[in-house]
């Protein structure tokens, strides 16, 4: 909620995160992002997982874990995925070894962007396990 004052120059936004920064000549301010703050969020779309393979998305630069659960269909389709650097790097981890048919473990790369990222997982089938 932004506070007029009588001031018509002056206004505050307690609700901002962040820093407040001056512009305009110290005549009006702006509230900036933390470092620690995501730039956007985007989505991201695994195609052709195994039903039943567990799967973790990390940051590729730092491990932060942005995503992690099981597929219960071929597709899984992560949405709201923070993403801290355009483009950011990010790290699959795919592995199958609960059930028949097994999998071995898969790590694979995507760049996110803005909009959708897709990733096409190729996992393949683990003889030993």
């Amino acid at each position: 909620m932004t506070t007029v004052l009588p001031d018509p120059l002056i206004t505050t936004s307690p609700g901002g995160r962040g820093y407040t920064t001056g512009s305009h000549f110290g005549v009006g301010a702006g509230v900036a992002r933390l470092p620690t703050d995501p730039i956007f969020y985007a989505d991201l779309t695994l195609e052709n997982i195994a039903v039943g393979s567990r799967y973790r998305v990390t940051r590729a630069s730092n491990g932060e874990e942005l995503a992690a659960g099981e597929a219960a269909s071929a597709t899984v389709n992560l949405t709201g995925l923070a993403v801290y650097a355009n483009p950011m790097l990010v790290k699959i981890t795919v592995r199958k070894a609960t059930t028949a048919p097994k999998y071995q473990p898969l790590d694979t790369f995507v760049n996110m962007g803005r909009g959708v990222a897709t990733a096409y997982i190729s996992q393949v089938p683990d003889p030993i396990a």
